[in-house]
């Protein structure tokens, strides 16, 4: 008879493996219908084209890696300080410059139904590039704390002190949920008024 162990194990690995098929056609799914000439010219397609193809490195970074690491005997995660931080710095950093990109996208729909011309100007693909990068960029160098503050320690990767684990997890909690989720709220029920004006 197996263990609860054993069958949490099993459950987990098929898990993973269901969210690495699912989610990479998913994402290459989007990314064919984002790329496609009917949506190519749009700014609001623009930072969903984006959002997909980083939650596909997502997905397939983090899963191949933790696999690696947590089943098939591969420690170079806790013999080699640099892959050690990337390995902490991706999994936080990817999934909110994903979040980021829709938060990017809502704003472009919040302010392309605005009454304002000069609200509704900033709904172009230029304006969507120069902001993506912006973006992007504060959203790199926001979390490259992480690649200082994680280090091996005692044969594992870890952050240097409980207190700087528990700034990592607020800093997660505010960048990654609560800031791209709020401000998709926000511009959802501001594109809600402008549609009803």
């Amino acid at each position: 008879m197996a263990s609860l162990g054993q069958i949490t194990q099993e459950f987990v690995i098929y898990g993973f493996f269901t969210v690495l098929i699912i989610g990479t056609i998913g994402s290459l799914l989007n990314l064919i219908t984002f790329l496609s000439r009917t949506f190519r010219t749009n700014a609001c397609t623009f930072y969903l084209t984006w959002s997909s193809l980083i939650e596909l490195v997502f997905i397939n970074f983090g899963i191949i890696v933790r696999f690696a690491t947590e089943y098939f005997g591969n420690n170079l995660m806790v013999i080699n300080s640099s892959i050690c931080k990337v390995r902490s710095y991706l999994p936080v950093c990817l999934p909110m410059m994903a979040s980021t990109c829709v938060l990017l996208a809502a704003f472009d729909r919040c302010v392309s139904t605005s009454p304002r011309l000069r609200w509704r100007q900033l709904s172009s693909l230029s304006f969507a590039r120069y902001l993506f990068i912006v973006v992007m960029l504060i959203d790199l160098v926001s979390s490259s704390f992480l690649l200082i503050i994680f280090d091996l320690r005692n044969g594992t990767c870890a952050p240097q002190s409980s207190f700087q684990s528990i700034i990592v997890s607020i800093y997660t909690a505010v960048f990654i949920l609560i800031i791209p989720h709020g401000g998709m709220l926000i511009f959802g029920i501001m594109t809600w008024i402008h549609i009803k004006q």
